[in-house]
């Protein structure tokens, strides 16, 4: 792509820029609630073993006929803590296991609420579009309408599920908005 003001050629990939940088975001909120010198998380191995047997291949096709795992509680009662340590868990057993990068699955992490953005459903079915175009390699293009976004996530989930197991954590789901500021159906 060429840009009209300067005639220089810009990587597509350079327009990606802020959604690297809401995964950071992202990423730095979830490690935030990681034991450490300012957080304090009481582990729950039952609830840990849980997430993990969910997700195992075997358990993974009963979990698609039923519906996806919910995890419910107050405000405080340490939800975004148990995931984020979850996702450590996860990530740390890959690294012992030797996975290259080619075979591990791909973690998509997305809080609703630790960014301006990321109360927004679009910005959330873009994010997670891109990433997945990226990370797989698929060759279409992620849409510019957000009404179409909706469309192409099927579609880009299946082909991405080609080539490598796809775990998707949404925190904060009832809390995200469509472009209206309206709570969002999740017909998606």
């Amino acid at each position: 792509m060429i840009t009209k003001n300067t005639g220089k050629r810009i990587n597509r990939k350079g327009n990606s820029c802020i959604g690297i940088l809401e995964k950071h975001i992202h990423e730095t909120f979830a490690g935030l609630r990681v034991p450490g010198e300012d957080f304090v998380y009481c582990n729950s191995n039952d609830m840990l073993n849980r997430l993990d047997d969910v997700c195992d291949d075997e358990n993974l096709l009963e979990l698609v006929k039923n519906l996806p795992l919910l995890i419910k509680g107050c405000s405080g009662s340490g939800k975004s803590a148990l995931l984020a340590n979850w996702l450590l868990r996860r990530e740390r057993y890959a690294q012992r296991r030797k996975n290259n990068s080619q075979d591990s699955e791909f973690v998509f992490w997305h809080s609703v609420g630790c960014t301006r953005h990321s109360t927004n459903v679009e910005s959330l079915l873009r994010r997670l579009l891109v990433e997945l175009k990226d990370r797989f390699e698929i060759g279409r293009e992620v849409p510019i309408a957000n009404a179409s976004l909706s469309w192409e996530l099927p579609r880009f989930l299946e082909l991405a599920s080609k080539r490598g197991k796809i775990l998707i954590v949404i925190d904060g789901l009832d809390r995200l908005l469509n472009s209206e500021n309206v709570e969002d159906s999740l017909s998606w």
